[in-house]
């Protein structure tokens, strides 16, 4: 995994619950801190192998699309493979972000509501392009962010997970932000949830 630059990574990309502004923000307790590291932690193997079982299957599904001719029902059966190994990670994802939300009191996912809209606002006051301000801009104003965070999961913002990931980004880029969610194959094979912008995990601090 690249290392990230200290002005980008006030804690491991996703653990937001390790981030002292939110902790301060809507009054996390250690004890809370430690149960939601602990859902994590227990979720994380899994996840990964799961995410495994998704490129495994999806890996054996290409040859058989490019047979000449293909076997259809072979290749529909694969399909269904490659579709139930998706939303066995997704259910699996959901199942830990349930797990995390519920260490929260309603007061405190209200605020942390709150901060997602604020964390919206502030990325989408520095979008730009290449000579102005943004997260890819060289503007005054640019908000740098150095590439380095892989095997993630992500989930679409406007996909029905995002209820459960409190920042989802507004912008594609997936190196900003404070927030938990799916699956972003920078350097291994793609596996395509149907997910567009995502919120981020990193399962490879």
């Amino acid at each position: 995994m690249r290392p990230m630059g200290p002005e980008t990574r006030i804690a491991p990309p996703g653990m937001w619950w390790k981030n002292p502004d939110i902790v301060q923000k809507i009054s996390l307790s250690a004890d809370q801190q430690k149960r939601m590291d602990d859902i994590f932690q227990q979720s994380r193997l899994q996840l990964i192998d799961l995410k495994a079982n998704v490129e495994k299957q999806e890996v054996t599904l290409e040859p058989m699309l490019s047979a000449n001719p293909p076997d259809t029902n072979k290749v529909l059966s694969q399909i269904d493979r490659v579709a139930s190994a998706r939303a066995e990670l997704e259910k699996a994802n959901a199942r830990m972000l349930l797990g995390i939300r519920g260490v929260l009191s309603a007061d405190q996912w209200t605020k942390l509501q709150e901060e997602q809209r604020e964390n919206r606002r502030f990325l989408y006051h520095f979008k730009g392009g290449p000579d102005g301000p943004g997260p890819h801009g060289h503007g005054p104003d640019s908000l740098m962010i150095q590439p380095g965070m892989v095997n993630r999961l992500q989930i679409a913002p406007g996909g029905p997970l995002s209820q459960l990931a409190p920042f989802a980004l507004p912008d594609p880029g997936p190196e900003a932000g404070f927030v938990i969610g799916g699956i972003s194959p920078d350097d291994s094979p793609e596996v395509d949830i149907d997910v567009p912008p995502p919120a981020v995990l990193d399962l490879d601090r």
